[in-house]
This record gives C-alpha cells, structure tokens and sequence, in this order.
C-alpha cells in the first residue's frame, strides 16, 4: 500500500534550511528525522516509502507534512502545548524552593545546599 500525496511546496530558503538541519551533529534527533522526512516529501516520494526510509511511521511523515505546511520552519523545533515529558517538580514546589533561597537562610547554616532545600 502505497500512500500517495502531492509534493510538499517548499517557500524560497526552506529548503538549504531543512539540508542543514539533516546533516547537524547538534539538532535534536526527531528534528534532523523530520527535516529528512520533509525533504523526501518535498522530492515527492510517497509517504510510506518515505517512513521506510526516515525510519518513522506513516503517521509521523502525515503529521509533519501537515504541521509544517500550517507552520513552516517558524516552529519546527517546537514541541506543541500538551506533549512531551511533564515536569516532575510541580511549580509551587519550585516557587517555594525559590522563595526559601532567596529570602530565608537554612537553620543554622550560612547558605542553602542541594541538601537542605526544602
């Protein structure tokens, strides 16, 4: 099965930005896939021959070619609002730990050490 789908249109510049990202040893890895992804589509091979290639699934090839169509490389690095790893520390807990570094002083010690952080 082979899913078809137009060419990606890549906008002026797009194109040397999404090379660079595929060769840099910096970027992160679902980056440098995605750029990888986007330029086979952007030479029109299909969408599933295209995740053989990267190494990602059909469905990640289709989402990048979606986001980067509404998006362009304006926010390709970004991750969107509700994915990626939740924070472990809540944010009260680290306004507290804050607060307590900056104004209060531990019972008696001169400064605060990663051991006596609330």
């Amino acid at each position: 099965m082979n899913h078809a789908a137009p060419a990606l249109e890549l906008a002026e510049g797009q194109r040397p930005i999404l090379e660079t990202l595929t060769k840099s040893k910096t970027a992160w890895h679902r980056d440098v896939l995605r750029a990888r992804a986007l330029l086979l589509a952007a030479d029109g091979v299909a969408i599933t021959r295209n995740a053989d290639q990267v190494g990602v699934s059909a469905m990640t090839v289709r989402a990048s070619r979606i986001r980067f169509a509404a998006d362009g490389v304006a926010k390709f690095g970004q991750v969107r609002e509700g994915r990626g790893r939740k924070p472990s520390v809540s944010s009260q807990k680290i306004e507290e730990i804050v607060r307590a570094t900056l104004y209060d002083k531990p019972p008696g010690e001169m400064h605060w050490s990663c051991r006596s952080i609330p």
